[in-house]
């Protein structure tokens, strides 16, 4: 499909961490979102960052957001490009950014770490595991919401999320997880 890229060396490198502006990246080119809300100026995103216009995208569909700082404002949020994307940031950003049907929270007490999946999270969570976008690699039945996630394991489950809504035939991998595998 075109949609990731290694690096200028040849290699993928599939184990390295992806930051948040490489994720946005790629969600704007896998999903091309239409805009749903107001534009934010992040503050730490300047204009001529590599990754603006693909932060502004991604930000406007849906699938990303920044972080208030109250004590500076309503108006002041930061997006912290460099840091690396979490499971859980990954995860919650495809189920919303796509408007899947929303799953009951139920469903997580089978992830043996269900506990460490903040409320906020949870029915996007549950949603993202019926519709099979989470990726549990190597463990099925442990989320692990709160690691980094690496180029291959974003790579994954943005694969999933096409498959999804239709844009992408399904795979078969004991590591795409669905609520009867983690029983």
């Amino acid at each position: 499909m075109n949609l990731t890229r290694g690096f200028a060396d040849g290699t993928y490198q599939p184990d390295k961490p992806m930051n948040r502006a490489q994720y946005a990246a790629l969600i704007t080119v896998a999903f091309n979102p239409e805009p749903k809300r107001k534009v934010v100026d992040f503050t730490d995103v300047p204009k001529p960052f590599w990754a603006y216009s693909a932060i502004q995208i991604a930000a406007q569909g849906g699938f990303v957001s920044g972080f208030r700082h109250p004590s500076q404002g309503n108006d002041h949020f930061t997006f912290r490009p460099q840091d690396a994307v979490q499971r859980l940031q990954v995860i919650v950003s495809l189920a919303n950014g796509l408007g899947l049907p929303s799953a009951h929270p139920d469903v997580l007490l089978r992830y043996i770490d269900h506990n460490q999946i903040p409320e906020y999270a949870q029915t996007a969570v549950a949603t993202a595991t019926v519709q099979k976008i989470a990726v549990n690699f190597p463990a099925p039945k442990s989320l692990q919401p709160n690691q980094v996630a690496t180029r291959a394991k974003v790579a994954a489950m943005v694969y999933q999320a096409l498959v999804a809504i239709g844009r992408s035939q399904p795979i078969n991998s004991c590591y795409i997880i669905s609520p009867s595998m983690i029983n």
